[in-house]
């Protein structure tokens, strides 16, 4: 449960301080089965130094193995040094490594986003912290999750804070980041989040296919938009981001978005597959029609 390990997580730091990460090594080369191990070490991206870990090397401790596998799978980067440094450890363990992506890659988030985003597992939820990054030119990307996974346990607080957005654009962007750093499938418990924001969830539905325009009207921009015209492509493919939880919140709908909802995915039938980074995506628009 990523939620309760976050929780977890802050309440060890509350209490320990800065002997976080050597309770965490301890409890981990205490710990005689290997996944309990590699959770405790999960806990340690950012805070052990490349440094520290060639000390525990040296040292012989049980917990070197599983936390260079950590690193050199990227779940666990050092606080500081570089993985290269590493490499002797790396190959003498047995362990793999190719040299890592950087942080950021042609399109993703930049490094103020990453930085918000640890920002808000570190420390935790602020919004005014969220809506920066909801507004920055790149979104999370599906790397941010990878990178991250605790912050799936800020699920229903991302979509607390789109339902608290007065302008139509923000609403769909914040929910675009919910979406991105806590893909499907979800599970019970996310998908009655879902249900509880479904009216949220469906109005940004309908402000990325329409531009925040009322369906079928013409945009701000001023391109038609009625049936029979395509969508921008930027719109469309936040709109084809946004079918799988369309997909599961349909039957929580009220008959007015319902309405709306079929309105925008007609819009989005228009959209030219090949433009979108999944094309396929469009295949789900028939099934989603008559699920709604």
């Amino acid at each position: 449960n990523p939620g309760l390990r976050s929780a977890m997580a802050g309440a060890l730091r509350a209490v320990v301080g800065d002997a976080y990460a050597a309770t965490l090594l301890a409890a981990a080369e205490a710990a005689g089965d290997v996944r309990v191990r590699r959770l405790l070490l999960s806990a340690l991206d950012r805070e052990v130094t490349v440094r520290a870990v060639l000390a525990l090397d040296a040292g012989g401790s049980p917990a070197v193995p599983v936390l260079l596998t950590l690193i050199a799978e990227g779940d666990v980067r050092p606080a500081s040094g570089s993985v290269e440094e590493l490499a002797e450890a790396l190959t003498r363990h047995g362990v793999r490594w190719t040299r890592p992506e950087p942080p950021t890659t042609p399109g993703g988030p930049p490094d103020g986003a990453e930085a918000d985003l640890v920002a808000l597992v570190r420390t935790g939820w602020d919004p005014a912290t969220a809506l920066r990054i909801a507004r920055r030119p790149a979104l999370p990307d599906a790397g941010s999750a990878r990178r991250h996974p605790s912050v799936r346990g800020l699920f229903r607080r991302w979509l607390e804070l789109a339902d608290h957005c007065d302008e139509a654009g923000d609403r769909s962007r914040v929910v675009c980041c919910a979406v991105r750093l806590c893909p499907g499938p979800w599970s019970p418990e996310e998908q009655k989040t879902l249900a509880r924001y479904a009216g949220t969830l469906a109005d940004a539905f309908d402000a990325a296919v329409t531009g925040g325009a009322v369906t079928g009207v013409p945009s701000a921009s001023g391109a038609p938009e009625a049936a029979g015209h395509s969508i921008p492509r930027q719109r469309a493919e936040r709109a084809a981001e946004l079918l799988d939880v369309l997909y599961a919140i349909a039957p929580h709908l009220s008959s007015v978005r319902r309405f709306a909802a079929v309105e925008g995915l007609r819009l989005l039938a228009s959209a030219d597959p090949g433009g979108l980074p999944r094309p396929e995506a469009l295949a789900a628009v028939p099934a989603l029609l008559r699920r709604l």
